[in-house]
């Protein structure tokens, strides 16, 4: 049984990593990796998966990549700018015509991808996987919705419909529209629908031809409401899940552990996931000038109740060291151990509206989601358990009530256990149902063309 997986950052490849070990202890399968776009912790990633026992079929050529850029280098800025267009309408098509191929030759049963994305290769990996009717998987890493890309696109001139014929593109084809954006370029665009590999909604990166393992309920009816097909999304849980119920289950041994290894007084846990830097992109808007600014304002206002709460913070993976020192000089201990081991094990999460929240939802954890970027995500609305803030103020403010009303936080506690089950699935089935599910769309799967 040979599986292909597709990495295109960081992120994903975490979720990927999951659920290839968990085949790995419970089926005879080759498990092969293609992996793209993750310097600087691309040899990292090629590491754990040696450790793994699998393959990264496309070892990086750095000497290619510095050939290639000397190349362009010596060109006119304008004969650059054309041959970047130019690979960026082609790429979409040669792609699937290379991965065709490589299917093909590897005699794939199934291929793994964290989303489909139209701007990402997944797009094309997944239209080849379905031209050859090879099965393909889709494990969400992220909490998926067309608002995130539009985030993200806003400032490029390039995406924002303003001349005539992106207008018109638009009158034909408004699945591409969304908030006077394109979700592509207008030729990048034009030449997906010309290739036959536009996506039904190009906004939504995980309703493609593909089975969609849905980690709780919360999820499978948000993907239904996006548009997926009903028949695409299965409830099976997440390969994550098994690290929640292990952690949860040994929970008083683990706390007392991590106490001692960042040496943190025997106070409640408050856990950060510190994010990564938006501001230097332009995809993102905040009250702080720079990202140094927006660190120092996040260690001062978790120092404040660093008297009433053991504050541990655990920074993105993106994020440089160097970035961290403001944390340093206020004493606030810092970890670099799995989010998802942490977060059943702290009595209070914080992170900006990102999509391990849901974690902390699923282990009955109370959460503070500060916006930070404004991207005025409706996520987590509703929730009781957790509170929302999207500005400094608001910010240090709900620290400083939790912080001196333990009753409130147990409150946020007691409301938050009460959706633990719609946004998780820890009824000790999760790797049962992943494992079927890959079982049965192997053995639904006709023979490769």
């Amino acid at each position: 049984m040979n599986i292909l997986y597709l990495v295109e950052t960081p992120g994903q490849f975490i979720e990927l990593r999951r659920f290839a070990e968990l085949l790995r202890g419970a089926r005879s399968a080759d498990q092969s990796f293609l992996v793209y776009d993750c310097q600087p912790v691309t040899a990292e990633i090629i590491g754990q998966l040696h450790e793994l026992g699998a393959r990264c079929l496309n070892m990086p050529s750095v000497r290619a990549d510095d050939l290639r850029r000397g190349t362009l280098s010596v060109l006119p800025e304008v004969v650059r700018r054309i041959l970047r267009s130019m690979r960026a309408m082609l790429r979409p098509a040669l792609l699937v015509a290379s991965y065709r191929r490589l299917l093909r030759h590897q005699r794939t049963a199934l291929v793994v991808v964290a989303e489909d994305n139209v701007g990402g290769r997944s797009r094309s990996l997944v239209a080849a996987a379905a031209k050859l009717k090879i099965p393909r998987l889709l494990l969400p890493y992220t909490f998926c919705n067309p608002d995130e890309p539009a985030a993200a696109l806003g400032h490029l001139s390039s995406h924002k419909i303003r001349h005539p014929l992106q207008r018109l593109f638009a009158a034909f084809r408004p699945r591409w529209s969304y908030r006077g954006l394109l979700r592509l370029p207008l030729t990048e665009a034009l030449a997906m629908e010309l290739c036959g590999l536009a996506p039904k909604n190009p906004w939504v990166a995980v309703c493609g031809p593909a089975a969609i393992a849905a980690e709780s309920p919360a999820m499978l009816k948000h993907y239904r409401a996006l548009g997926c097909a009903e028949d695409e999304v299965m409830l099976t849980g997440a390969p994550v899940d098994m690290i929640f119920e292990s952690a949860l289950a040994d929970r008083a041994t683990r706390r007392s552990t991590l106490r001692q290894q960042h040496q943190l007084e025997n106070r409640p846990i408050l856990l950060c996931a510190l994010p990564p830097d938006q501001l230097s992109t332009g995809s993102a808007s905040s009250e702080f000038a720079d990202y140094a600014d927006l660190v120092a304002a996040w260690a001062d206002a978790l120092s404040a109740v660093s008297d009433k709460f053991s504050v541990l913070v655990r920074p993105h993976p993106r994020i440089a060291d160097a970035a961290l020192e403001p944390l340093r000089q206020r004493g606030i201990a810092i970890a670099h151990e799995d989010t998802a081991g942490l977060v059943p094990l702290c009595d209070l999460f914080v992170a900006a509206l990102s999509a391990t929240i849901r974690w902390a939802i699923a282990c009955g954890q109370p959460a503070i989601s500060y916006d930070v970027y404004r991207h005025h995500y409706a996520d987590y609305d509703g929730l009781q358990g957790v509170i929302s803030v999207d500005n400094a103020h608001a910010f240090r403010a709900v620290l400083a009530e939790l912080a001196s009303e333990p009753r409130r936080l147990a409150a946020l506690a007691c409301a938050q256990a009460q959706n633990a089950e719609e946004w998780g699935c820890l009824d000790g089935g999760s790797k049962e149902r992943l494992l079927a599910l890959v079982d049965r769309l192997i053995g639904a799967a006709p023979e490769a063309a």
